[in-house]
């Protein structure tokens, strides 16, 4: 079976780490979905797959509206009596949920921003398009955590990512180039989302106070539903992107309330929420001038 070779070793462990992991594998998206859907419908109670016939609960660490996921909570009522989920009180917890495989999705912070499976997460997910250097030009690739219960009690998890990694090395997408770009851009990792977080801290900051601004959602804010949450399970800041609202805007409250009122955000109108996403290297005084112009 095709293998990663030394020279990611040490990137493979700073990975792994973030994560919270003891172990990591890097597949493309697709075969990523083709593990996901070996492990069982996330919709049903279990169905009787190669990998133990439970089911998955996928969730995103940071959602479209900046809604933060409470990973522990999750953890929690995913591997404990269905009784104890309903008295969670967690949306759409149910019996089925019960011995569930929790996936979350950390993409919106990457894999340094939170150790997702020390916190509860079965499995961790990052989309290293983060991880790239600007202008690195990278294929889409995942890189996947797994808990040690997980391993433990669903053995085929293991197996399928193997083969998930051996398919992605054999069709060529960690060829030596891209070996040595993700190695790179894992070195100044840090460094970058640092930036970028705080440059997010920046932008937040000046769009609360702003007078055409009805409502932000950033987990740093000190008055964010999510800002305890956030400050327990995230690392190095609260990650890249700020949710505003203009004044004006319908449906203000009710889109603070859940991310499920929210639609595709996009560009600033009266209607709809907006989303800043600060990139590498992004100043965040352009930002905000550029956001002054928008608003006035």
């Amino acid at each position: 079976m095709a293998t990663l070779g030394p020279e990611l070793g040490a990137s493979l462990r700073a990975l792994a780490h973030g994560l919270g992991a003891a172990r990591t594998w890097i597949v493309t998206a697709d075969g990523l979905e083709r593990v996901l859907d070996g492990l069982g419908d996330g919709n049903r109670a279990g169905t009787d797959g190669d990998l133990g016939g439970a089911g998955v609960v996928r969730r995103e660490l940071l959602d479209a509206a900046n809604e933060l996921c409470d990973v522990k909570a999750w953890g929690k009522a995913c591997r404990e009596p269905a009784e104890v989920a309903k008295r969670s009180g967690l949306r759409g917890s149910d019996p089925a949920r019960r011995n569930r495989l929790l996936v979350v999705d950390v993409s919106a912070v990457s894999c340094c921003g939170c150790a997702a499976v020390r916190w509860g997460a079965h499995l961790a997910v990052d989309d290293l398009s983060l991880v790239w250097e600007p202008g690195a030009g990278r294929p889409e690739l995942r890189i996947v955590g797994v808990s040690r219960d997980a391993e433990r009690t669903r053995p085929g998890i293991g197996t399928a990512l193997d083969a998930a990694q051996a398919a992605c090395i054999d069709q060529g997408w960690l060829d030596a180039e891209t070996r040595v770009a993700l190695a790179r851009g894992v070195e100044t990792l840090g460094e970058r989302l640092r930036w970028r977080f705080d440059a997010a801290a920046a932008v937040a900051a000046f769009l609360s106070c702003h007078p055409r601004v009805a409502a932000v959602r950033y987990p740093g804010l000190a008055d964010d539903a999510c800002h305890e949450t956030g400050a327990e399970i995230l690392n190095g800041g609260f990650g890249p992107q700020v949710v505003y609202w203009a004044v004006g805007a319908d449906g203000v409250a009710d889109a603070l309330g859940t991310s499920d009122a929210l639609g595709t955000l996009g560009v600033a109108d009266a209607s709809a929420p907006t989303r800043v996403l600060v990139g590498d290297g992004d100043d965040p005084r352009t930002i905000c001038e550029e956001l002054e112009r928008q608003l006035s």
